[in-house]
């Protein structure tokens, strides 16, 4: 099953009081401030829950981290959806009624109302999904769910199952067996208005690629035209892996994805950093895989080495 990947920068925004960066110091500026919340977000992740104020990233920050936004419809009849594609959660969540701070108004499609939805089933707190979903227990007979970021809740609600609709890239429609997903009642005050929720990627049982096959890829073909229309993302046994691959090992505990990162070079000069230094140690050590992230973050003593070499080359031919 493949799907278009839709790059952020190619939709309208429908909020005119969304911070829009306008210079390019200020776009830097705010790939950055988003940047640095998702790095804290991933390395709290590993070693603990999430919901401490240990790092003071509000949570509209900690969410306006991706690139890539997928389209599909969710229930019967189908109510289209505007998710984050993010490797570094395992929860599909989406925005429902009744809904605290839904930014319907400015969204591009309505917020999902499971009373209208004839496929719509709440999990019950024995079902085994309810084990893996974050911060998953039981409430009032209900499983429920809380998807914490940074600083604050991301979403909390019930966990359900649900029918999926893609529209794939050559026109066809694919529905799916019921999936286990997030119908989030309480979502962050300050969401994005172009999306309705994160479809999670990781490696827990919670993930949609889980649920799918355990099988994704995701192809980027051309990142610096945003209006360009290649970008997929496939999910299930379609799923397939081309060039030349490198081992990604995972833990379903916390579902991040690493992968082998051996060295670094400069052009034909492979800088002097000993591989244990990307090696995966124990908790906070490791190179992560994720979509969300739009910076790549280097443990200091391989950052200096980096550059310090593209200064040495840089500053005999620029002025800073």
């Amino acid at each position: 099953m493949a799907m278009k990947l839709i790059r952020r920068e190619s939709v309208v925004r429908h909020n005119p009081d969304a911070r829009v960066p306008v210079t390019p110091e200020d776009h830097i500026q705010h790939m950055t401030d988003i940047s640095s919340a998702r790095f804290k977000y991933l390395q709290n992740s590993i070693v603990k829950e999430l919901g401490s104020s240990d790092f003071q990233v509000d949570v509209h920050q900690a969410i306006k981290t991706s690139l890539f936004f997928v389209n599909f419809s969710v229930g019967q009849p189908p109510v289209p959806q505007f998710t984050i594609m993010d490797t570094g959660s395992s929860l599909l969540w989406i925005q429902c009624h009744p809904c605290k701070h839904c930014s319907s108004n400015h969204m591009i499609h309505p917020v999902f109302n499971p009373a209208l939805s004839s496929t719509f089933v709440e999990c019950s707190c024995d079902d085994r999904f309810c084990r893996y979903a974050p911060n998953g227990h039981c409430s009032s007979n209900k499983c429920v769910y809380e998807q914490v970021y940074i600083s604050g809740t991301g979403s909390k609600g019930v966990l359900a199952k649900e029918r999926l609709t893609f529209t794939t890239p050559n026109g066809n429609t694919v529905v799916t067996q019921p999936i286990a997903f997030g119908c989030g009642h309480e979502n962050g005050e300050q969401l994005e208005s172009e999306f309705t929720g994160i479809l999670g990627l990781g490696a827990k049982p919670t993930s949609l690629a889980v649920q799918l096959g355990s099988k994704f890829s995701y192809c980027i073909g051309d990142l610096a035209n945003k209006n360009y229309g290649y970008n997929q993302l496939v999910l299930g046994e379609d799923a397939d892996i081309l060039g030349d691959p490198t081992p990604i090992e995972f833990e379903t505990e916390n579902g991040i994805y690493y992968m082998n990162l051996e060295g670094i070079s400069v052009g034909d000069r492979q800088l002097n950093i000993e591989p244990v230094v990307f090696k995966r140690r124990g908790s906070r050590t490791g190179v992560i895989l994720d979509t969300g992230t739009l910076y790549t973050w280097l443990a200091d003593i391989a950052y200096r080495e980096l550059y310090n070499e593209i200064k040495s080359i840089l500053d005999p031919k620029l002025e800073r």
